[in-house]
């Protein structure tokens, strides 16, 4: 989908030019793909996505308390 919208930019040099069928491909054949895991799979991927949402939002409050409170 990143390539749909990047292509909308103006820019100077000349994008990269592909079909829009070629990335709506790819998206469907990752959707058919994902359709295909067991819940174990997605109960993995499910506890792996908390655990870097809660690392980030750490990491975003560090950084902000860092730059209120410089030392």
């Amino acid at each position: 989908m990143a390539v749909l919208v990047l292509k909308r930019d103006k820019v100077e040099a000349g994008h990269f030019e592909v079909h829009w069928v070629i990335p709506a491909l790819g998206i469907l054949s990752c959707l058919l793909l994902l359709t295909q895991q067991g819940p174990e799979t997605w109960l993995r991927a499910g506890i792996m996505l908390a655990v870097g949402a809660a690392l980030y939002g750490l990491a975003r409050l560090g950084s902000s308390v860092l730059v209120s409170h410089p030392r």
